[in-house]
């Protein structure tokens, strides 16, 4: 479950990755969410679409793409496709 602090987390963190990226030069945002000067639309958008990107990143990091059950030998297994993990770390780095 999402509590409003994790949202609120990941829209900070996500605006200050917009920071890093050349977005936002002249703004300030601090711990208890507050953006100074106020963000327009456009602005509150980007910041939207950067923290949803890293939820998606999240989600694609942690998700299982290969599943096997066995019932008489009772063995289970759960993995992860290698491409799509160095795929992820080649993005991060471009």
């Amino acid at each position: 479950m999402t509590s409003d602090q994790d949202l609120t987390d990941t829209l900070l963190t996500a605006s200050a990755e917009a920071q890093l990226h050349g977005f936002f030069s002249g703004y300030i945002a601090d711990d208890f969410a507050t953006v100074n000067p106020d963000l327009n639309r456009a602005g509150g958008a980007l910041v939207v679409i950067y923290a949803a990107t890293r939820v998606l990143v999240s989600e694609i990091r942690n998700r299982r793409t290969h599943t096997r059950y066995e019932a008489k030998g009772a063995v289970s297994e759960q993995d992860q496709a290698p491409s799509m993990l160095v795929q992820l770390l080649k993005d991060m780095w471009t």
